[in-house]
């Protein structure tokens, strides 16, 4: 009577512990499909990004934050017909703006590249440093990603081997004893321990799958593509203008001179 009531007992403790561990599987589940849903919307369409030729003299472009700048850029937009006069200390920029609602890491890799533009509007872009702008920003996420992808699995394994030493906890001591439903009683607590801390294994290794086998795959991809276009993007329509608005500044300081 008392070893089936510590049976049941140790039963009860490790079905709270798996159901515990299950939790904060589904919690850390949650959290990193969040992540994931973030980094596939790290990288708008193209479609939605234009470039923007813009005039603004040196000590703008050296002082006034660039979000600003582009916040107002019809101070300075070129197309809107309110410059009056053509500064002599000014230069013509082409910037990237995006017409929609972008996230807070897009909004980083704008304001970087856009920094690197005005900062450097006197000298030749350089493709490969924007590219790093955009490849480490989007490597922040990829790696807060990967650093808890396998967490469930590892916590539904920790959970198996908690069941398993409760229940070995459980069995007493079964060598000393020769009667057979006193083996069976004191093996019946690992037996149940391991089949019912088996669920916590199932469930992570359920959710890790879900996690890196569809879910960060496909969003992974989808990023890549992304990228690809931006990159395409900046190839072919920024990095012409910036070699543009370059020789046109050489030009007007030259004819200034």
């Amino acid at each position: 009577m008392l070893s089936e009531f510590i049976s049941i007992y140790i039963t009860q403790i490790e079905a709270f512990l798996v159901i515990a561990i299950i939790c904060i599987q589904i919690s850390v589940f949650i959290k990193t499909i969040l992540k994931i849903q973030q980094y596939k919307n790290s990288i708008p369409t193209t479609d939605n990004l234009s470039l923007v030729e813009i005039k603004i003299s040196n000590d703008q472009a050296s002082q006034v934050d660039p979000l600003e700048i582009v916040k107002n850029i019809n101070n300075y937009n070129l197309n809107n017909g309110e410059i009056e006069e053509i500064n002599i200390d000014a230069s013509d920029i082409s910037i990237i703006k995006c017409s929609s609602q972008t996230p807070l890491v897009f909004d980083e890799i704008l304001n970087a590249i856009n920094t690197y533009l005005l900062r450097n509007r006197f000298s030749s872009p350089d493709f490969n440093l924007i590219k790093d702008i955009i490849e480490r920003n989007t490597d922040n996420l990829e790696e807060e990603i990967n650093l808890t992808i396998s967490v469930p699995l590892y916590l539904g394994l920790m959970g198996t081997m908690l069941g398993i030493i409760i229940g070995l906890f459980g069995m007493g001591d079964i060598v000393s004893s020769s009667n057979f439903d006193s083996i069976s009683g004191s093996i019946s607590p690992l037996l149940n321990g391991v089949k019912i801390a088996m669920f916590a294994s199932f469930t992570g290794l359920l959710l890790t799958i879900i996690k890196s086998g569809w879910l960060y795959r496909s969003s992974r991809m989808n990023i890549e593509s992304k990228k690809n276009n931006l990159y395409t993007f900046i190839q072919v329509n920024l990095l012409p203008a910036l070699n543009k608005d370059l020789n046109s500044t050489f030009e007007s300081l030259q004819r200034n001179l």
